[in-house]
């Protein structure tokens, strides 16, 4: 699909035709989670409820542009959660009914560009591409106290590959921004565990067609 940038209203058009939403309320089946709550790992069941509002991607081009954006809303949380874990003070097992679903995110977004442009004799060879992603805090174990915050990630992308010429050349950055955040963490007897992400990094691709 293509559209002339020139005219708003052509591309209000296109976005309203290309973006659409799906919303679903549901009670699912029992969910099976694993807890460590000692030096043995215990599977308890649960019964949770989840509410998800989805947006259709969203995808605007031209002939050297092209604009994404998608997202996400989930509302998810246990109903009748007994942890096999007690309570240090009152020896009961601890009720988590009620807490949001574990690793979760309420909230995810992503958006990108994705440019092209002419460079004199090479043609259409300089490409730019920068992708976004965010998502909302969330917590890692089904008790609801170890949590890890919002945050988003930005990568960028600048190469020169002349359509006919066999080569390729690229320079990028991930993570540009230098996000500090999580990817796994495990509870053990009360302390937390940590495996980072990778900070931000840069780098360069050099590619040859055969």
């Amino acid at each position: 699909m293509s559209f002339d940038i020139r005219r708003p209203r052509q591309l209000r058009a296109v976005i309203s035709g290309l973006l659409g939403t799906a919303a679903f309320a549901a009670a699912v089946p029992p969910l099976h989670a694993q807890t460590t709550p000692t030096l043995e790992t215990v599977t308890v069941t649960a019964q949770r409820r989840e509410t998800d509002l989805q947006t259709t991607p969203v995808a605007i081009t031209t002939e050297r542009l092209r604009l994404s954006l998608a997202g996400s809303y989930v509302d998810a949380t246990y109903e009748n959660f007994l942890e096999t874990a007690r309570d240090p003070t009152t020896q009961q097992q601890i009720d988590s009914s009620g807490n949001r679903l574990q690793r979760t995110p309420e909230t995810q977004l992503t958006g990108g560009v994705d440019l092209t442009l002419p460079l004199g004799q090479f043609g259409d060879a300089l490409n730019f591409r920068v992708n976004y992603t965010w998502q909302g805090d969330m917590f890692w174990a089904t008790d609801n106290i170890a949590k890890e915050d919002a945050y988003g990630l930005l990568d960028v992308r600048v190469a020169l590959s002349p359509p006919s010429s066999p080569w390729a050349v690229a320079l990028w950055g991930k993570n540009v921004t230098d996000e500090l955040y999580r990817v796994n963490i495990i509870s053990f007897f009360g302390e937390e565990v940590s495996q980072f992400a990778a900070p931000r990094t840069y780098g360069a691709d050099f590619s040859w067609k055969f």
